[in-house]
């Protein structure tokens, strides 16, 4: 996280398109010109509030699906004992977050 928002406060300052190619850049230079543009990008993506949305959206449809999936694993256990669900259950949810 620390190295995400260290990057974050480079990227703020530098706002500005591309500059064309020229002879005195190397390679290098070059790349990491487009590593910025493309960082640029993703972070302008990142703070609309549409991706945000969309991502507790796809949280809230994960929990929900991995709950009901450990539920049918406990009630297929409960009625016959397969020890490969006990630890398919207890591997998916190895503390409990999903169950409680």
């Amino acid at each position: 996280l620390h190295r995400f928002a260290h990057n974050f406060h480079d990227m703020q300052a530098t706002d500005e398109p591309l500059p064309p190619p020229s002879s005195q850049q190397t390679p290098a230079e070059l790349r990491l010109a487009r590593v910025r543009q493309k960082n640029n990008t993703y972070l302008s993506l990142l703070s609309q509030r549409h991706y945000s949305k969309m991502i507790a959206k796809f949280k809230v449809i994960f929990e929900s699906q991995l709950q009901g999936f450990l539920r049918q694993i406990a009630q297929e256990s409960t009625t016959r004992y397969e020890h490969f669900l006990s630890n398919l259950a207890t591997r998916l949810d190895y503390n409990d977050y999903y169950s409680s």
